[in-house]
């Protein structure tokens, strides 16, 4: 089985770990979190991951919450879908966006450096901003 069949189906997020370029080591939303990743065997995937303790909107209308409690849960929350390819000889996963709760991002290539371990799928992202900071995310994933 080649990495790419390997990569096929659906894995939870079990650790979830930044790393500033100064080293500083940290769970950017705390221990409490989850997420989901699925590649399907067509070449599409996608992720969602989200901060655990989210607190509820006040009233039940979604398009409707306090600038607040909005901004609160958009913090708290990343989820995107797109194309995928897997590069095995660098143990690289392309992920191309074409949807994200970031617009910004919408139309860009995030690669992920993975590898296998124990059971778990790792996954090593390039350089990038979060919280103001410039950091290296690396996230665990179980089936």
């Amino acid at each position: 089985m080649n990495d790419a069949e390997k990569l096929i189906g659906n894995w939870f997020l079990v650790d979830y770990l930044f790393v500033t370029d100064s080293g500083e080591a940290t769970y950017p939303w705390g221990p409490h979190f989850s997420g989901h990743i699925h590649y399907h065997p067509d070449g599409q995937m996608a992720v969602q991951i989200m901060k655990s303790d989210r607190s509820h909107f006040v009233g039940p209308d979604v398009l409707q919450g306090l600038p607040e409690e909005t901004k609160a849960a958009f913090d708290g929350y990343i989820a995107y879908w797109g194309r995928y390819a897997v590069d095995q000889e660098q143990h690289c996963v392309s992920h191309f966006l074409e949807g994200c709760l970031f617009p910004n991002w919408i139309g860009t290539e995030f690669k992920r450096f993975y590898r296998f371990d124990e059971g778990l799928l790792v996954l090593e992202t390039a350089p990038l901003l979060f919280n103001g900071k410039t950091c290296v995310a690396t996230l665990k994933w179980r089936r």
